[in-house]
């Protein structure tokens, strides 16, 4: 008893108490919390306590299959042998402590040279470490968190591979956590990019380079391929010999916007779009 109120507790009642791994507020089976002991393969979160009882340790449990929810990506370029700027943004329903290691797998064709300190910029949360590891041969990208990162943070980053120099299909990207383990032997499961990226497609030109078009005349400031002038990021026109200034403060940085999601994007001067819930199918970065 606390003063006069009873401390009545039993398994279900939406109370974690001392000797229950857990408490969702039911008597069902098989939903991750089964008379109050963590299901195999699940992962519980419980609540503050909110009850002056002794033996309660925590609120309500809420139990989940830890798992990458999505993985996003998106490429600038699909012009073969140049750089190619790719943004990923993913997000996961279970915490990740400091130190974790993810491996982002797939990325395979690229002729970027393997690095053990390979850069990368975070674009949303700072817990990702700018410091990765390339490696050219097998297409992975290993990154670190330096931080905890709480269940359903959205995470987003970018960096630069060089385009393959031959023909290949477009790859999906593979986001996999090396070392995420939590109590009862759960791990967190891998998520799978609906989007490709690194697909390129060789044309051998009809005249030799930079020349293009009829009668061979027109130099072209990009890539020739085929009869056409293609352009890289930043360039235009029929020679791409025109170039476009980025104004910072009227740019929206590349966002990851996940499906279903009601969303702003706004630049630093207020321009901008709003993205309706449902407005996308699947998810996108925009910018």
């Amino acid at each position: 008893v606390v003063g006069s109120i009873p401390c009545l507790t039993s398994c279900g009642d939406g109370r974690q108490d001392v000797g229950e791994q857990c408490d969702d507020a039911n008597s069902e089976s098989g939903d991750g919390c089964s008379n109050c002991e963590v299901d195999s393969g699940y992962l519980c979160f419980s609540d503050a306590v909110d009850w002056p009882c002794p033996t309660s340790i925590a609120g309500l449990s809420t139990c989940v299959i830890p798992q990458f929810e999505y993985i996003i990506v998106a490429e600038a370029t699909e012009i073969p042998s140049i750089s190619n700027e790719i943004t990923v943004g993913f997000q996961a329903n279970a915490p990740m402590q400091a130190g974790t290691q993810l491996l982002l797998s797939g990325l395979t064709g690229s002729t970027q040279p393997s690095s053990a300190n390979f850069q990368i910029e975070p674009l949303s949360g700072s817990a990702l470490s700018q410091n990765a590891v390339w490696t050219q041969s097998t297409g992975e990208l290993e990154l670190r968190t330096t931080a905890m990162i709480p269940a359903g943070e959205a995470l987003s980053m970018r960096f630069s591979l060089s385009n393959p120099s031959s023909t290949q299909a477009a790859r999906s990207v593979t986001i996999t956590c090396r070392n995420c383990s939590y109590t009862g032997g759960a791990t967190l499961a891998d998520a799978v990019s609906e989007q490709q990226v690194l697909g390129v497609t060789v044309i051998v030109p009809t005249c030799t380079a930079p020349f293009f078009g009829p009668g061979c005349v027109a130099s072209c400031s990009g890539v020739v391929q085929g009869d056409k002038c293609v352009c890289p990021p930043g360039r235009f026109g029929y020679t791409c010999s025109q170039t476009g200034v980025l104004s910072v403060q009227d740019s929206v940085p590349p966002t990851v916007v996940p499906p279903g999601i009601a969303m702003n994007l706004l630049s630093p001067s207020g321009a901008g779009v709003r993205i309706p819930a449902g407005a996308l199918r699947r998810g996108a970065v925009i910018s």
